[in-house]
This record gives C-alpha cells, sequence and structure tokens, in this order.
C-alpha cells in the first residue's frame, strides 16, 4: 500500500504542474501518510495573536490562512495541524513539537493556544514567535490525503494580567487616597510572573477604626506605577461577578470587601495571587518566641529568638555551623519552617522546605520575618563593651567567643561608668538594660567600683541575655 501511494503522490505532482489532477491516484484511509505538496497551495502566517482579548472557554483563534489554490475535482478540505515549535527558548534540552489541531481553516481553540505558549514561555503577556509546519488533510469518499502547506510564523500573546512590581491598598483604611502608601503589598521580590503571590500584613489597631465604626474593610489594590495618578483604570478589584475569593484587573469589577473575624488578633494577613486572580485573608497572632536548631546544637536543643512586639518579627543570636531551621515550639517540631526548596536565598515555607544554610561556622544575627516568610543571619565577627568603663564612647574592650561555655568573655580592667555591648563596632545589633535581663537597643547600665573583672555575655535574644561580671 505504501508503494501505491508514493506512486499515487509523484503522479499528482507531475500533474498538478500542468494544472490537471486527473491523474490524483485513489488516497489511502488507514494510517497518517507521508505529505504530499501542491504547487501554489500555501498557508500565510496571520497578525500577532493576543489571547487576551478573547475567551479562553469559548474562542477560536486563526493560527494560519490558506492560499485559494484548487482541489482536484471531489476533494474536500477536512481538518489541518500545525506541529508548533518555539523560536525564542535558550540554551537546554530539544523541545518536543507541539501538535495544535485546527479546522480547515486554520481555527484553533484558543485554550489549546494558552497551554501551548503559556507551557513554553510562561504567562507574561508578550508577544512570544513560534513557528510551524501546517498539514492539512482533503477527503474523497471517506479517505485522506495529507498535504504539506508550507511553514508559518506566529506571534501569540498568551492570556494573563498585567502585574506591577508592588501594589499598595486604597480603600476606607486611608479615606481612599489614590496616593497613600501606608500600605505596600509585595511579594518574595522576585519576577512578578515567577512570583506572583502578594501580601501584606495589617495590624489590627489599623483596622480597629474601621470595624468599630460598624463597617467592613472595603479596598482595591492600585499599582505601584498609578499611586498619585489618580488614575483607577489599572486596579485590581473583586470579581466582575461578586464570586468570593476571585480577582478582577483594570478595575472591572467592584471593591474587594473583608469582615472583622471572630478572635482577638493582632494582624490580618491579605494574601493575593494575581495570577490565579484570587485572594484570601486570615488573622494571626503571633507568639514572643520561635527557635533555631540545627547543626550547632547537634540538632537536639533550641536557641530562642523573641518578637518583643508580638508582630512576627524574630530576633535572636547563635552559633552556627551548618544546616539548620526554625520551629514555632520549644519541643517539638509541629510547624518548623526551612529554607523553600528552589526558591530565593531567604524564603521560609512549612511544606517541602529544606535546611536553610550551610552556614560557615561562627556567630550570627538571625532574623526571621513571619509576616512576609523570610529570614536572613548577619555574620557578627565582634562584640565588644562600650562606654566610660573605657574612659569614653569611642573606644571598644573586646570580647572573644567562648564555644565551650557559649558565651563572649573577656578579663579587662575597667573604669566606674556607663557600659554596654555591642556587635560589629556599630550600633546595629547592642545590648543594654540590667545584668540579668540584656534587650536590643537597652538602657545604658552602670558599673559602680573600678576594677579588674571577667566578663561573660550570653549574646542572645531579649528576655534571654544576660551577663555577668566577676571582679578579679
Amino acid at each position: 500500500m505504501k508503494k501505491i501511494f508514493l506512486l499515487a503522490a509523484t503522479t499528482m505532482l507531475l500533474a498538478s504542474c500542468n494544472g490537471d489532477y486527473d491523474d490524483w491516484a485513489d488516497p489511502l484511509g488507514n494510517g497518517e501518510e507521508t505529505a504530499i505538496t501542491i504547487p501554489g497551495f500555501t498557508a500565510s502566517s496571520v497578525d500577532t495573536i493576543n489571547l487576551n482579548s478573547v475567551g479562553l472557554d469559548t474562542a477560536q483563534m486563526s493560527v494560519f490562512s490558506l492560499s485559494t489554490a484548487t482541489l482536484p475535482e471531489g476533494y474536500d478540505l477536512s481538518q489541518a495541524r500545525v506541529e508548533f515549535l518555539p523560536l525564542e527558548l535558550n540554551g537546554g534540552d530539544a523541545v518536543t513539537p507541539y501538535s495544535l489541531t485546527t479546522d480547515a481553516t486554520g481555527l484553533a481553540s484558543a485554550s489549546d493556544l494558552q497551554s501551548m505558549v503559556a507551557g513554553w514561555y510562561g504567562k507574561r503577556p508578550v508577544a512570544r514567535k513560534l513557528t510551524g509546519v501546517v498539514y492539512v488533510w482533503a477527503m474523497k469518499d471517506g479517505a485522506a490525503v495529507k498535504i504539506n502547506a508550507g511553514t508559518v510564523t506566529d506571534l501569540i500573546v498568551p492570556q494573563a494580567p498585567e502585574i506591577d512590581t508592588k501594589y499598595y491598598i486604597t480603600g476606607n483604611i486611608n479615606n481612599w487616597e489614590n496616593s497613600n502608601t501606608d500600605f505596600e503589598v509585595v511579594n518574595g521580590g522576585g519576577d512578578p510572573y515567577d512570583d506572583p503571590v502578594f501580601s501584606i500584613m495589617i495590624p489590627y489597631e489599623k483596622l480597629e477604626p474601621v470595624f468599630a465604626a460598624g463597617n467592613n474593610l472595603e479596598f482595591k489594590l492600585t499599582p505601584a506605577s498609578m499611586i498619585g495618578t489618580g488614575d483607577w483604570t489599572k486596579c485590581v478589584t473583586a470579581a466582575v461577578d461578586g464570586a468570593e475569593g476571585k480577582l478582577a484587573d483594570k478595575n472591572a469589577g467592584g471593591n474587594i470587601v473583608a469582615t472583622k473575624l471572630d478572635g482577638n488578633f493582632k494582624f490580618y494577613k491579605f494574601t493575593f495571587n494575581l495570577l490565579d486572580q484570587t485572594w484570601s485573608y486570615e488573622g494571626l497572632s503571633f507568639s514572643q518566641y520561635i527557635y533555631e536548631i540545627g547543626d550547632n546544637t547537634g540538632w537536639s536543643t533550641v536557641v530562642p529568638l523573641a518578637s518583643p512586639k508580638f508582630d512576627g518579627v524574630y530576633l535572636g543570636f547563635a552559633y552556627l555551623n551548618g544546616g539548620y531551621k526554625f520551629r514555632p515550639n520549644e519541643n517539638d517540631w509541629n510547624g518548623d519552617w526551612g529554607q523553600e526548596n528552589g526558591g530565593a536565598l531567604g524564603n521560609l515555607v512549612q511544606e517541602g522546605e529544606v535546611n536553610c544554610g550551610p552556614a560557615k561556622a561562627g556567630y550570627y544575627a538571625m532574623k526571621v520575618d513571619l509576616t512576609k516568610m523570610q529570614y536572613e543571619v548577619t555574620p557578627i565577627s565582634s562584640i565588644s563593651i562600650i562606654g566610660t568603663v573605657n574612659g569614653n564612647w569611642d573606644t571598644d574592650t573586646e570580647l572573644t567567643y567562648n564555644a565551650a561555655d557559649g558565651c563572649w568573655e573577656t578579663t579587662a580592667v575597667l573604669n566606674a561608668g556607663k557600659m554596654k555591648f555591642r556587635a560589629n563596632h556599630d550600633w546595629v545589633y547592642n545590648w543594654g538594660g540590667s545584668p540579668d535581663n540584656l534587650v536590643q537597643g537597652g538602657a545604658d547600665m552602670t558599673l559602680a567600683q573600678a576594677g579588674t573583672y571577667l566578663v561573660k555575655l550570653y549574646a542572645l535574644c531579649d528576655g534571654k541575655a544576660y551577663f555577668t561580671m566577676t571582679k578579679k
């Protein structure tokens, strides 16, 4: 059968040069044949296909047009297929062509086009260049002939909302002032089409006046590029049909509405997926402490981090020497946090996480912000005594880290006078208050009597840090 078809195809090509299709042999109907060509029967590219202008579920979009060359008598076009490949992907493995089914005129499902282009490039709404070989089937008496109609190059814009780098809440919480930037809504810092989840933590005291007046919180999301312009046309709103938890772009819907939640919450966390166009909110109340655990403690004991304002921002200090994680409870692993696997360094997650670090052996300040689900560690190369106990506030008395005792220590001659401790010879991290309750930025302390002292500082978080002074 294959030999008969190839002979038929050859006969057709010869005949077609004379415009005479009478010798086109009977086509085959079983299996997919080798494609033939017909001089003058070609597909052409179409204008840019912008999927943002249609409904994906119902729309049909033209991906090619055909010449008007006449088919042999009795043949009708039935369907077509385009074997598409992307033209702009860089490197990587060979790309498998995407077989896009169309009707005989080149109409394809907008949903299929979206799947194709978004699968290769993501949903960023910019024109992507694809090239495809067009195959068309001609039917006669229930049998088909496959025709190669040539190659087209199309530009396709995937459907997606326009996403800015940051947003601001504009609503009855700030008198609908378009220029107000008090309530910033941000993602994890990456490209918004790779990281489309934006969030904000709002302290309850900011919301209380709205709720106390018997109102719901109502707002829109104003893109940073539109702040102060008075232009609302690019605001993110509630869904056009009012569907709960759904959003709309281009100011198409109504106000986003949040009601007062039952419970005594310190924060309301709002989360917006601006690619999927969904949103949610929840009430949060943070504990005073969370805990670090890792190679530095043999994964057996914990180091506390404190949130003095109960605002979800924690600071602690520890000697690290490898991998580590954070957890909310001192004595169990329920709800622990680790580095997002494959995510930006410093992103915390509770599911599918890996260990943070590994940290090079040394002392560190550890900051965890649960309102943003991020963490960072800062090396502490020195801790010193500063104050008039050294003669003036321009002189530091250096301490050395004692790994066995887990403290910073020195033996030094000190004057009577004022003193504090500080890290890295600056004031970003400094301890003051009282010997048994040191806190960050605490008050100056007084040494009543001059002398030689063994000083041991346990440079931990607020509420846990302390020091001892033993006179020699």
